[in-house]
């Protein structure tokens, strides 16, 4: 049986931004393939953690947004395509980008990396630490985020599905979480 992707994106992106008090939008394609039942149970939780961590560690505040210039609003795309032969999914928010800063702090409290390694501490590593797991940027947990988990799920799914794993992110500008 087949499914739409729309079934896979009851994803509650509003109960997300509501819970962090930030306006979201939520677009999805007009146009996307229809997925069989075993691929959108694989993704459906993997999509759902992908927005969440879009919408709490992505966009920003409002005052955050207003004063970079940003609408007040924040953007999270989901595209799902065909590729090569291959289902693509890709989240992508407009919101601050991954805190490059941020990451390292967590790592450092870890005990993954000295305290004096942020010299050498960049993007790349702050992705490859986060694709690790069990890294949270978050001060205190809630029911949103602050476990380090979310893309441990994410991660999970995909490679259920025999999938890769990249993300992409500019500070200021948003970043981009790609499933193939």
């Amino acid at each position: 049986r087949l499914l739409p992707p729309q079934a896979v994106l009851r994803l509650g992106d509003g109960d997300a931004a509501q819970a962090l008090g930030r306006q979201v939008r939520l677009e999805t394609a007009n146009r996307t393939p229809r997925l069989d039942a075993p691929v959108v149970a694989g993704l459906q939780e993997a999509l759902l953690h992908l927005v969440r961590n879009a919408a709490a560690h992505g966009i920003e505040p409002e005052t955050v947004r207003r004063a970079a210039g940003k609408p007040t609003e924040g953007c999270i795309r989901v595209r799902i395509a065909h590729s090569r032969g291959r289902l693509r999914v890709a989240c992508e928010d407009d919101g601050g980008g991954i805190d490059v800063e941020a990451v390292h702090r967590a790592a450092v409290t870890k005990g993954w990396l000295a305290s004096n390694s942020a010299m050498q501490f960049d993007m790349a590593r702050a992705i490859q630490l986060l694709l690790r797991g069990g890294v949270t940027t978050t001060r205190a947990a809630t029911e949103m985020s602050g476990r380090g988990i979310g893309l441990d799920i994410v991660r999970a799914g995909v490679a259920r599905l025999g999938g890769e794993l990249a993300i992409e992110s500019t500070p200021g500008r948003g970043t981009v979480v790609t499933l193939d």
